[in-house]
């Protein structure tokens, strides 16, 4: 029996804290160790951003044996043109192509819009977007799949399946989920030019990365040379949802009155930022004693020189940070990838910029997302520990200066 599984609305409410990430998950494998006939079979958008190994682990890394109960992932069909109840059709598509063709499934989900009526009634339990999964409902996932499977046998006859093959247009048509490779036919000539250009790439990435390597080396031994007085920490520093929250177009208001070389409005300065984050910020500012240094992590890096960040940072109460951040080009993080992705891009900056000093990541959940499964799962990352995520339309609050100052006065 196949349970296909969401994750926003499900494992914990829409819009959860980081805190609440999850909660749910403790329930799940409790109900699954009762249910040792049931395999999970993800749905969730996180499949788009996360392999499934990942899911694996930040589903059931309390419970490794629970792991094996996640069997796939459901295909993206979202770019299909003309498809309606698209998680309907991502079902049915993986069902058919793992021979699962008869077999009883239902989907815990918080958005019925997805699905298809029938399959509403007879295999969705819905669940409530501002709760999520409680017992009841799998209570209701169990009597959905013995009342389909009673039914299996009949299904068979009548060859009534749980779905249709996709056609070949529209299997081209499937958007890439994170590991999923697809390559055309190459004949033996092309895959040793192949092979050849891999290997030399292969080499240049190598020598490359030694050399980044060493660099990163010396910029440690480097700092740590100086006298303890003169060490620093670095906060890398989100600005939407952080500093200025509630405010999403508050960017394009500033960008517009620099580019029409005008000052930006001293009322929409002074409203720009929240007291409790300048505050908090202020205080782990002191409490490091000014020795710290910040990055600039927040896409209004792309939208603004650093004079104009700090002309906005010294109008909004947060001249410590102006007169603090990192000299040169690392006063800010630098687009790492073609796609946005956050992660990458500090993972560059650590790269490139960093010198073995204590470092923190303060970001909020929408634009650090990928960023959460290396601040709980990966012992052994460079960010595990090191990132703090504040809740879009809340921003950083005192409540965060404890894990910002652990992060801080812990080395590298």
């Amino acid at each position: 029996m196949i349970v296909f599984l969401d994750i926003d609305g499900v494992l914990h409410p829409v819009g959860a804290s980081v805190d609440q990430l999850l909660e749910h998950a403790q329930t799940l494998a409790a109900w699954l160790r009762e249910q040792p006939a049931i395999q999970l079979v993800v749905s969730s958008s996180w499949r788009e951003t996360h392999s499934i190994e990942d899911l694996k682990e930040m589903l059931f890394h309390f419970e490794p044996e629970l792991k094996t109960r996640v069997i796939g992932v459901t295909p993206l069909m979202s770019r299909v043109l003309g498809i309606d109840f698209e998680r309907s059709g991502e079902c049915q598509a993986w069902l058919v192509d793992n021979g699962h063709d008869y077999t009883a499934w239902a989907a815990l989900d918080d958005d019925k819009t997805l699905f298809d009526p029938k399959h509403v009634q007879d295999n969705l339990v819905l669940c409530e977007p501002a709760t999520g999964l409680d017992r009841a409902r799998l209570s209701l996932v169990v009597e959905k799949l013995r009342h389909l499977q009673l039914e299996e046998p009949q299904r068979r006859r009548f060859q009534k399946t749980n779905g249709t093959p996709m056609s070949s247009v529209q299997r081209s048509m499937l958007g890439f989920l994170p590991g999923e490779r697809r390559y055309p036919e190459i004949t033996e000539a092309e895959e040793a030019e192949i092979v050849a250009a891999i290997a030399r790439s292969r080499q240049i990435e190598l020598e490359a990365a030694s050399a980044v390597k060493a660099a990163a080396a010396a910029r440690r031994d480097q700092w740590l040379a100086l006298p303890e007085e003169q060490r620093w920490a670095t906060v890398l520093l989100d600005i939407d949802e952080v500093l200025c929250v509630g405010q999403p177009f508050a960017a394009a208001s500033l960008h517009k009155a620099f580019a029409d070389g005008e000052v930006p409005n001293p009322d929409i300065l002074a409203a720009l930022f929240s007291p409790e984050a300048r505050a908090a910020l202020l205080h782990v500012h002191e409490q490091l004693r000014s020795r710290i240094r910040y990055a600039i992590s927040s896409s209004w890096r792309e939208h603004f020189t650093r004079s104009q960040i700090e002309l906005v940072l010294r109008e909004t109460g947060l001249a410590f940070v102006a007169d603090s951040l990192h000299e040169g080009k690392a006063w800010r993080c630098y687009q790492a990838a073609f796609t946005t992705d956050r992660r990458l891009d500090i993972e560059s900056w650590i790269e490139h910029f960093h010198c073995g000093e204590p470092f923190v990541v303060v970001d909020d959940r929408n634009s650090g997302g990928p960023l959460l499964l290396h601040r709980h799962f990966h012992p052994n990352d460079v960010l595990y520990g090191r990132v703090v995520l504040c809740q879009p339309g809340v921003g950083l609050t005192m409540n965060h200066v404890d894990d910002i100052l652990a992060a801080l006065r812990r080395q590298t």
